[in-house]
């Protein structure tokens, strides 16, 4: 069989928060047990998912693989989408899987793998960036092969895992995020959060885990700064994604975000507004643990 996803990467948190990060990690095999596709676990915050919910209403009742709803799905988007899903079990190939999604436009799935629906979710929803990301890793893949990875695939591969978008119309967000002034970002501008700042999933794994959530998940985020699309996405996501998907690509090769490292920052996805199952108090918020300080530069 051929080689698959790369390996998922999570920032860390400290002490006694490990313990949580390696217990959310490992229930990921519990939520497996679940409908895939149609319902969520229990555990999951449905104001997290509301980005991906109108695609699990168009499966509702429906039978097949993994791969076979994907199709479904994609084939009922206004845009047709220029990749097909294969059922992972039904492929003998030795190539890599980036290789083949490049060269066949064909994208290996596993059944029943939450994992591997919500990736072809973010593929249905921003197949242009997704195309992208593919092209640049077989960029690097093809004059060395897989054994040895290149920098610039670590960070795509961590923005593919566990990228986040935050689109907004606010020029200070990006120094917020950076300083890691979580007080300003997720108490301060708690009004702002889904109309001047709007988070959108892109990595996979992150919709994986935010289905068995827990302290320490966090994102790599990045920054698109562009308020007419604010505005669109604040009236209408589902409108605006298309619009969202190509200034995304445009940006991340403009300002090779892949490039050098620092250009995502964390982003502790359990403080956005809504997104976690207890009380976003002062104190849950106060926990520098997971809400981590910067690091003063040596």
């Amino acid at each position: 069989m051929f080689a698959t996803h790369d390996s998922l990467n999570v920032l860390p948190v400290q002490r006694d928060f490990l313990k949580n990060t390696i217990v959310g990690l490992i229930n990921r095999t519990i939520i497996r047990d679940f409908v895939i596709h149609t319902t969520l676990p229990f555990t999951a915050n449905s104001h997290a998912f509301k980005q991906v919910m109108n695609l699990f209403k168009i499966v509702e009742n429906k039978h097949g693989t993994t791969a076979d709803l994907l199709n479904f799905i994609a084939c009922e988007q206004q845009q047709p989408l220029a990749y097909r899903f294969v059922d992972q079990d039904s492929m003998e190939d030795s190539r890599y899987y980036e290789q083949i999604i490049y060269q066949d436009k064909v994208i290996p799935t596993r059944n029943n793998s939450w994992h591997d629906y919500f990736n072809g979710l973010i593929w249905i929803l921003y197949p242009s960036t997704k195309g992208l990301l593919n092209q640049l890793h077989w960029q690097d893949i093809e004059p060395k092969g897989h054994q040895r990875r290149t920098p610039r695939r670590d960070r795509m591969t961590h923005f593919d895992e566990c990228g986040m978008i935050l689109l907004t119309d606010s020029p200070n967000l990006h120094a917020a995020l950076s300083a890691h002034d979580w007080s300003n970002l997720f108490i301060a501008r708690r009004d702002d959060w889904f109309n001047r700042i709007i988070p959108l999933h892109f990595g996979h794994a992150n919709l994986e885990m935010l289905c068995q959530p827990f302290i320490g998940l966090t994102a790599k985020a990045y920054v698109l700064n562009m308020p007419t699309l604010t505005k669109m996405c604040a009236e209408d996501i589902n409108g605006a994604l298309p619009s969202i998907d190509i200034a995304l690509s445009e940006a991340l090769i403009k300002e090779g975000v892949f490039e050098k490292k620092g250009q995502l920052r964390p982003l502790p996805l359990l403080g956005i507004p809504g997104w976690h199952n207890e009380a976003q108090d002062a104190t849950f918020y106060a926990n520098a643990d997971y809400f981590m300080p910067l690091k003063p530069r040596l």
